[in-house]
């Protein structure tokens, strides 16, 4: 656990405070009378925390005590967070106390189960973090994040067995043991960190000693797992024997007794200490190493290319098989032939087929050959190798005198990695073979070169990989390419992690890919460390003619050697590790976190790093920081425990016992309780199906006849002549009824891009991927389990689906249909909702199922009774309704936005208020229905039960009869007659018909229809006096009105004539316009003299105006494109692209054309000179070139060449290098660089000649400087003249460490 000691305050030692919060952070309080406090913090390891709490304190309970239950969360601001488990219980009748445990919160994973398949991890990439062991560890609590990971295990791969059980052990076990690495959780950030534990994390400035804060040391020396002598082992008796220079199973590390002066003797017969000659054997094996790894990694390869070309040749023998097969047929179809002209058919058929059969033989012997070759450049290999074990070994190295001496030091210890998996490899020769070319491409790789046997030799380590032709993408655990510079030949192998190709992916697998490549390149350079010269990089990429590539998931040489290197690696680190004694230590000390001396150091306290103990005698150490005990009962004093290693095994045994002591409970499957009990004397179809098919099956077996098995690299095949036919390979079994163009029945390892219907945590749908099953068209047994279920068919609405998982039981595109012999029928159909009946309930269509009554329309048909036809219920899911035959009681709920209540229904509040009644007894029983109150006393509207109705107002649209109407004050309407009286009927207005007579308020009145008036009816007019209408105003207007419309009708016929006469001109013009058009003819006689000069003329061909002179002066010319002679070159329109957006401007082209590769192109954005593959342009400030600039330096472009650059050493010492922002651009962007006019004062001070330093170049041109003065002279740098100033002062500094390392040696 990670812990900030900076928050702990000093000058007083006081016990936190106690936080008690659920797990999801609500807090509940502090907790109060706190006793018994106890803090165990761990590094690597989880941290403990214990304490009491009394139910009762002076007679007032305490608040938090019924709280105090297991996982529930303690917080603390300086000491962590915990996870309280199980608390304890103990009283006496009067007091009660609970016993408090909590582990710190990345206990949480303890409960969560990880599982990995079997396969090859890679620790952690933060790019690419699916499927690494901290993203699969992410996965089971998204609460938790990365913190910082050591480079080293970015990219570090470990292979796995299949593990099945809790993060948490997995983390502070297998994890920290396979990636010798520490992981520490941060629980106040909830990070995950990792580091190296291997690597020193440092030394704090903390000194402690008898003398200042230290009581007691209890110090142990841990001999017993000393070890200097390790054998290696990794899964299936994988070990390090073919990667080991010594040629052994172990490895050897006697550095310890070196260094104490053990082997500080002269054994008989020499003259030298054994330390020197150890040392020497040591020196030797490390120089050996390189050389003896690209051996192993070499013949590696060449395994793997030679399985290539075996994967090749049987398919050659395969195809020579099927020939022969067919020879043989024609062979006996010659021997039933009846007719000669029929057997002259066959005997050629059978000449043809011998041809193609000894042509097949040739392609197998040149085949035999290559692979025979592939041998024994192997065997060379092997001779190699076993030449350099020889050198190297044990026993050849040292005498016997010496041996003997060595044995005694030689502890031996053994240890088995099962993570270092490399099953047996496979022989056979099973894989695809493909043909692939283009681009190929190694990257983020740890590369390393080296030349042997005249070849390069280039070893990966981790990164990608990338074929682009193939579609495939992998991660590379290890790879090796060998080159062959004379031919281009080359060959690529790697042992890959997870792979794209093309649509599918793997886990794992093998590549290997030979022929020839070109334009090869490399970051590779030149690196030293340690006095040792190795040519690294990090990328390799390299085009590749037509090559072959051969894939596999299979295990075969190259992977079991590359997962060798890497056990060989693990084991170096361990040995190095356990060569040296363990000490732990406990230390009883003063409690300085809490002391205002201690202050300046607290901060820099951290768990994992080194401190400066005395030891007395022993003297001053440097252990790490491991452990941290406070018992706030006795805080005056702490416990530290330091190491000077982590102790990764075994961290998490005690804790994890006390936990699991009560909780353990078997994993073992018990299958009988899902077998149930078959009813005797009952037989069903599906049984009855099942022991006729298996009687049929039993049958079929005895009676088999003519059967034949054939065992060759393609697997096991049965079955002979027979179209049923089965054939086994290492992880199918499949059956066939058509001679393989289908098959039937498929046993083993699938691969499938089908969604199982479940998404990740992005949201992205999970595919089903990898897995292993059977696939077949009838499955039958008497039981099925499993985890997850799937059923599909396709229907009449699409894909029917029935899905069981996790999440519960899904039912799509269905109908779920219940039907008992002696009982009812119901459906659960989301089309139309749920039926119940007793009767025929539906029909079905194909594979439709629609209710009986639902007609064609969709609509629902009732019976007499007002229900759906058959059916007793029906919830109608398309508009909610729903339909019972029988009876619906309810004496509470809703219903049509009505509230049920015992005795009426009511809805609305206040003035909406609405309320029918159907009690006969309580307070509102006299009312049958009331509105607009609560109390029907105060409704402006109610009914009550014997018929009188009241209402405050209201207006009917319906007939109203009634015996009497009478007015408000109680005063009848009507008469005798029951006529309503003249004083109740005052109308505004009359409407009769809709409009067809109206009468409104103001007395005017509209008639559509016509008046039919009795004899002596008359109307008096009133105010009109016209009679005779032929003299009325209107009439006159009219009158007026239609001379006036003759009139213009007489002017637009005028026009129309003028308009006729208009077109006859126009049409004369255009045909004497015609008659006198210009040529280009005409217009080459008047310009050049009928063609007796240089001018402008006519193409008679083309129909085009040329122009054929040595000058033409113009002001603008507009042509896309100007041809310079005939094939010399010109000018033409062209396009560019400045990265965003298109740009338009000029090309000048050359004689290959004017969209050749070679140009020069000018834009608004810049310009661009391109000489094919090579191009330089200047655009966004700034000039670029695709290639390397190359500058001409042959010696024969040279004279007066002098070997004297020590003269310009002060020059070089004297330079000061600026940073600095370009006039005229606004970018903002900073350069590093020189001032030319500091330089050049710099040239001056050290008395250089202006001739003698070509790098400072001078030249005139006006430009104003940052005081607005003008001046011509113009100062530049050619900077690629400092390289060879760097490289001399370089050398003479490596020399000058050279000289003073020789002399501190002899010192």
């Amino acid at each position: 656990m990670y812990l900030d000691y900076s928050k702990l305050k000093s000058g007083q030692i006081k016990q936190p405070e106690l936080r008690l919060q659920t797990l999801a952070g609500k807090e509940l309080g502090i907790i109060p009378w706190v006793n018994g406090l106890n803090f165990e913090l761990n590094y690597a390891a989880v941290s403990r925390v214990e304490f009491d709490v009394p139910r009762h304190s002076d007679g007032k309970i305490n608040p938090l005590y019924q709280k105090l239950t297991s996982y529930k969360m303690l917080f603390t601001k300086e000491l962590g967070i915990y996870i309280l488990q199980r608390p304890t219980t103990s009283g006496d009748g009067v007091s009660e106390v609970k016993h408090i445990t909590g582990y710190s919160i990345e206990q949480i994973f303890e409960k969560k189960m990880l599982f990995l398949e079997e396969g090859t991890y890679n620790f952690w990439n933060p790019v690419t973090p699916d499927d690494t062991i901290l993203g699969r560890i992410l996965e089971l609590d998204t609460t938790w994040s990365i913190g910082y990971v050591d480079p080293k295990l970015i990219g570090c791969y470990r292979t796995f067995d299949e593990y099945d059980s809790d993060a948490l052990s997995f983390c502070y076990g297998s994890a920290m043991e396979k990636y010798n690495c520490t992981i520490v959780f941060d629980v106040y950030a909830k990070t995950i960190n990792a580091y190296d534990a291997g690597k020193s994390r440092g030394t704090v400035p903390v000194y402690l000693s008898y003398q200042n804060l230290v009581d007691a040391v209890d110090l142990e020396e841990l001999t017993d797992d000393m070890v200097t002598q390790l054998h290696l082992y990794g899964s299936d008796d994988l070990s390090i024997r073919d990667v080991n220079p010594m040629g052994t199973d172990y490895l050897v590390d006697l550095s310890y007794f070196i260094s104490n002066g053990d082997l500080d003797v002269v054994p008989e017969g020499s003259t030298v200490k054994l330390a020197e000659r150890v040392k020497g054997w040591d020196a030797l094996i490390r120089s050996n190493q390189g050389y003896y790894t690209n051996l192993v990694a070499a013949r590696a390869s060449k395994t793997a290319q030679k399985l290539a070309e075996e994967v090749t040749l049987a398919d050659l023998k395969s195809e020579l098989e099927v020939l022969t097969t067919e020879q043989s047929v024609i062979i006996q179809a010659i021997a039933l032939e009846t007719t000669e002209a029929g057997k002259a058919t066959q005997q050629k058929n059978l000449s043809d087929k011998t041809a193609e059969i000894d042509r097949k033989k040739e392609e197998i012997a040149s085949q035999e050959a290559v692979i025979a070759d592939l041998q024994d450049e192997i065997d060379q290999y092997a001779g190699d190798i076993q030449a350099v074990v020889n050198q190297l070994a044990f026993s050849k190295y040292f005498t016997e005198a010496e041996q003997k001496i060595l044995n005694l030091y030689l502890i031996e210890g053994d240890t088995t990695e099962e993570t270092f998996v490399a099953t047996d490899v496979d022989t056979a020769a099973s894989g695809a073979i493909s043909t692939i070319q283009g681009s190929l491409k190694i990257s983020d790789s740890n590369v390393v070169r080296a030349t042997l046997n005249g070849k390069k030799l280039y070893g990966a380590t981790g990164g990608a990989l990338q074929i682009i032709s193939a579609k495939l993408t992998t991660d590379i655990v290890q790879g090796t390419l060998e080159v062959d510079e004379s031919s281009g030949a080359y060959v690529l192998t790697a042992y890959m992690g997870t792979i794209t190709f093309g649509e599918h992916s793997f886990p794992s697998g093998m590549i290997t890919v030979s022929g020839t490549l070109s334009q090869f390149s490399s970051d590779i350079s030149t690196q030293n460390s340690e006095g040792v010269s190795e040519d690294k990089g990090s990328w390799i990429s390299f085009e590749a003619a037509s090559s072959k590539m051969f894939f596999t998931v299979n295990v075969n040489d190259y992977q079991k050697y590359s997962v060798a290197r890497e056990l060989y690696s693990f084991g170096e680190e361990l040995l190095e590790e356990w060569a040296w004694p363990v000490y732990e230590f406990s230390i009883d000390t003063a409690n300085f976190l809490f002391q205002k001396e201690f202050e300046p150091f607290k901060d820099k306290l951290e768990f994992g790093k080194n401190i400066y103990l005395n030891i007395g005698d022993e003297g001053v150490i440097e252990p790490k920081f491991i452990g941290l005990s406070i018992d706030f009962d006795n805080p005056e004093n702490i416990t530290l425990t330091f190491s000077n290693r982590f102790q990764k095994r075994d961290v998490v045994a005690n804790w994890l016992s006390d936990i699991n002591k009560t909780s353990a409970s078997s994993r073992s499957f018990d299958a009988s309780k899902y077998l149930y009990n078959k009813t005797a004397n009952k037989t069903t179809q599906v049984s009855q199906f099942m022991e006729n098919a298996l009687d049929a099956a039993v049958n079929t077996i005895i009676g088999a006849s003519n059967q034949s098995v054939v065992i060759n690299g393609a697997g096991i095949q049965v079955g002979g002549d027979s179209k049923y036919q089965l054939r086994i390979v290492d992880n199918m079994i499949a059956m066939t009824d058509d001679s393989w163009q289908s098959a039937k029945l498929a046993l083993g390892r699938f691969y499938s891009d089908a969604k199982t219907g479940l998404k990740d945590d992005s949201g992205k749908d999970i595919l089903i991927g990898e897995t292993w099953g059977i696939n077949t068209e009838l499955l039958a047994g008497n039981l099925i389990i499993g985890n997850n279920l799937v059923l599909e068919n396709a229907n009449d609405d699409g894909v029917m689906q029935f899905k069981v998982d996790a999440t519960g039981a899904w039912l799509y595109n269905a109908s779920y249909i219940m039907q008992h012999n002696n009982g009812g029928l119901m459906i659960f159909d989301p089309k139309y909702g749920i039926v119940a009946g007793t009767k025929l309930l539906f029909d079905t269509n194909g594979t439709t199922v629609t209710p009986e009554f639902i007609d064609e329309y969709g609509d629902i048909e009732f019976d007499s009774d007002g229900m759906p036809e058959n059916a007793n219920f029906f919830l109608d899911l398309r508009d909610g309704s729903a339909y019972f035959r029988g009876k619906v009681t309810a004496t509470s709920g809703k219903i049509g936005g009505f509230t049920i209540e015992d005795t009426f229904l009511h809805g609305g509040s206040n003035s909406n208020y609405v309320a029918l009644n159907g009690s006969g007894s309580g307070a509102n029983s006299l009312y049958a229905m009331w509105a607009g109150s609560p109390t029907p006393e105060n409704a402006p509207f109610s009914v009550r039960k014997n018929g009188d109705l009241y209402a405050k107002n209201g207006t009917f649209r319906g007939t109203v009869s009634g015996a009497s109407f009478r007015d408000r004050a109680g005063n009848s309407m009507m008469n005798s007659l029951y006529e309503f009286t003249a004083d109740y009927l005052n109308l505004n207005g009359i409407n009769v018909g809709n409009g067809n007579f109206v009468v409104d308020s103001s007395g005017n009145v509209s008639i559509k229809g016509s008046i039919t008036m009795a004899a002596g009816s008359s109307i008096n007019w009133a105010l009109v006096s016209e009679q005779n209408t032929a003299q009325s105003a209107a009439y006159s207007r009219a009158d007026t009105a239609y001379n006036l419309a003759d009139s213009a009708y007489s002017r637009a016929n005028t026009a129309f004539n003028l308009a006729d006469s208009a077109y006859d001109n126009a049409d004369d013009a255009y045909n004497l316009a015609w008659e006198n058009r210009l040529t280009d003819l005409n217009v080459f006689n008047v310009l050049t003299g009928g063609g007796s000069r240089f001018g402008i003329f006519s193409d008679s061909t083309s129909n085009r105006l040329y122009i054929n002179a040595s000058y033409i002066r113009a002001g603008t010319i507009d042509a896309d494109i100007v041809t310079l002679g005939s094939d010399y070159g010109g000018f033409c329109c062209g396009r560019g692209s400045d990265g965003v957006n298109t740009t338009y401007g000029a090309m000048v082209y050359g004689s290959a054309g004017p969209y050749a590769d070679y140009y020069l192109f000018v834009s608004n954005k810049g310009a661009m000179m391109s000489g094919g593959s090579a191009s330089i342009y200047c655009a966004n400030n700034g000039i670029h070139a695709s290639e390397e600039i190359s500058v001409d330096s042959d010696i024969r472009l040279k004279n007066d060449i002098r070997f004297d650059v020590e003269k310009y050493e002060d020059f070089f010492l004297g330079l000061q290098a600026s940073t600095f922002c370009l006039n005229g651009r606004n970018d903002n962007l900073r350069h590093i660089g020189f001032i030319a006019q500091e330089v050049e004062k710099t040239r001056i001070s050290c008395g250089i000649d202006k001739n003698d330093l070509a790098l400072l170049e001078y030249c005139k041109k006006n430009i104003r400087g940052s005081d607005g003065d003008l001046s011509d002279n113009y100062y530049g740098i050619r900077y690629g003249e400092f390289i060879p100033l760097c490289v001399h002062m370089i050398q003479k500094l490596y020399q000058r460490i050279s000289y003073l390392e020789t002399k501190l040696i002899k010192e």
